[in-house]
């Protein structure tokens, strides 16, 4: 598995709803390399996930281009996977069948699609649970099962919107170190969003700083720490409280717009 580099260039982007028009994005330019872990953060509502639906092609920009590999972006694609805050999983299929699921739609061979099941399995270190209902696992666990039916089908572009959110601290804290070492293995290009600047610190290559909406970037911190990390390292600790430092006064101005937000 190969990463694909990223180019955004002057995204912008408006949404029409009930209320009108919503200016989501403007202007935003981000060139994101081939194998890199890049971190979103920037204050609720300021277009983080939105800018992962665009990469995915699930929702077209209003005005820029989006390119992975010198090819625009005009729709989904195996290549670009979006993991949620949600493990949207299948209750009623199992842990296997969970994985299988996005691999039948592409035309893999039942061999082949075997082979690369087993492979994710053992790789989120699920393959003792291939046959346990949802219902039966943790949050962890489920996010775990999420994230194999992603890397099952080898993206060049993995998409996280805060995936571990929901998670207790513990836990989170271990899926944070399963991504290191699942990414070092495979080196997808990453994407991920975050509103925990520890966690921003834990994971990135870059920390990409975002302001208020209509959200655009702020700023780009390199973190430039060596791999394995962990929350309670005083470097990280150090990187995170940059990353607070450039986001304080976007979060001062969303809490003194509130009302905007409503």
């Amino acid at each position: 598995m190969t990463g694909a580099n990223v180019k955004i260039r002057s995204v912008s982007h408006t949404f029409t709803g009930t209320k009108g028009a919503t200016e989501a994005l403007t202007g935003v330019n981000l060139d994101v390399a081939a194998r890199e872990f890049v971190v979103l953060v920037g204050p609720s509502g300021c277009g983080k996930s939105t800018l992962l639906y665009l990469v995915a092609g699930l929702t077209r920009q209003t005005q820029g281009t989006i390119e992975a590999d010198g090819k625009a972006v005009d729709g989904p694609s195996a290549e670009r996977i979006m993991v949620f805050q949600e493990a949207a999983l299948f209750p009623w299929l199992d842990v296997r069948s969970n994985v299988s699921f996005g691999l039948k739609s592409t035309g893999v061979g039942r061999t082949e699609r075997a082979r690369r099941i087993d492979e994710a399995l053992k790789l989120v270190e699920l393959d003792q649970f291939a046959h346990n209902r949802i219902h039966e696992l943790s949050g962890g666990m489920r996010q775990r099962v999420a994230l194999a039916r992603a890397l099952v089908l080898k993206p060049r572009v993995l998409l996280m919107d805060e995936p571990f959110a929901a998670l207790d601290a513990q836990v989170r804290e271990n899926l944070q170190q399963e991504l290191q070492r699942l990414w070092t293995a495979n080196t997808p290009t990453i994407i991920f969003v975050t509103h925990d600047v520890r966690e921003a610190a834990v994971l990135a290559d870059r920390i990409v700083v975002m302001s208020h909406r209509p959200g655009t970037v702020k700023d780009v911190l390199p973190v430039g720490l060596p791999r394995p990390r962990a929350v309670d390292d005083h470097a990280v600790v150090d990187v995170a409280k940059r990353a607070r430092d450039a986001l304080s006064t976007e979060v001062k101005w969303q809490m003194s717009h509130e009302w905007e937000y409503e």
